[in-house]
């Protein structure tokens, strides 16, 4: 039972995740679209965000009894 909680506890965690890199790729696109902003600098800070969002997901999948 326990490790069926955790699964689902993961699988609301991920869909959060997923979540939040949807609202911030509308907020750079937005911000692009508005401020016309440095495309360098915007494609660097995408990458970091696509790097935590790995280590993160990663971090869930460790955490996970086997």
């Amino acid at each position: 039972m326990g490790c069926l909680t955790s699964m689902i506890l993961y699988r609301s965690q991920h869909s959060r995740i997923k979540l939040t890199t949807v609202k911030f790729s509308y907020k750079l696109s937005y911000l692009l679209r508005k401020h016309k902003l440095n495309t360098l600098a915007l494609q660097r800070a995408a990458s970091i965000v696509t790097l935590q969002w790995r280590a993160t997901l990663h971090l869930f999948k460790v955490n996970l009894p086997r």
